[in-house]
């Protein structure tokens, strides 16, 4: 559908157009919503579209497969907490205080219910993850990697920081913070602000070597 016929004459979506996107965004909610309770990145369609308040045929005639489906829910949800993090990240003044930041918020995804119920499913089944968005995954991934490798550049070019090298500590602090952050997914473990800040400060004493 071109990008011409999705208005009407006064600039406002075409009705069924609008219609449509509600029904996408009520059912990406409420695969979300599945996911979150029954742990599981592989929810029934009878499911979701219950939840939903919609139907199989509304949902088949939005997505072609349920592949197609979660693809659509894992964007949403990885491009929501990549705005999540970048809303936060554009609250500080300074690049180190950033890098700080960085740190913080994913490992919060650790810490809150409400974020440790959506990222459960996603940690624990990412094979099936790796399947269905192949190299919109990693796309993803490098877009986390690219705010934090810019907060340690700039704090280089601010002379906040002597020696870091962007690109590999921004690797190293990566595979810091999420393999710490699976591994209190995975075994379930009562996560505080406190072994947050234990890793933040970890990390940035690490970038003054």
């Amino acid at each position: 559908m071109s990008a011409q016929i999705l208005y009407s004459a006064s600039g406002q979506l075409e009705p069924e157009v609008a219609a449509g996107l509600d029904e996408v965004q009520r059912m990406i909610a409420a695969g979300i919503a599945e996911m979150a309770q029954k742990e599981t990145v592989d929810p029934r369609v009878s499911d979701i579209v219950r939840r939903a308040g919609l139907s199989n045929k509304t949902f088949y005639r939005h997505f072609g497969s349920k592949d197609e489906f979660l693809g659509a829910v894992l964007r949403q949800t990885l491009t929501l907490q990549s705005e999540r993090l970048q809303r936060c990240l554009a609250t500080e003044d300074r690049a180190l205080d950033r890098v700080r930041i960085w740190v913080r918020e994913v490992l919060a995804l650790a810490v809150h219910p409400e974020l440790v119920a959506i990222t459960r499913p996603l940690v624990v089944h990412q094979a099936r993850l790796f399947s269905i968005l192949g190299t919109e995954f990693w796309k993803s991934v490098d877009t986390l990697k690219t705010q934090l490798r810019d907060a340690i550049a700039e704090a280089v070019c601010a002379g906040e920081l002597k020696q870091a090298d962007p690109v590999a500590d921004a690797d190293a602090i990566f595979h810091l913070a999420t393999g710490w952050l699976h591994a209190r997914i995975v075994e379930n473990l009562a996560t505080t602000e406190k072994d947050v800040e234990q890793i933040v400060d970890f990390a940035v004493r690490g970038l003054h070597r």
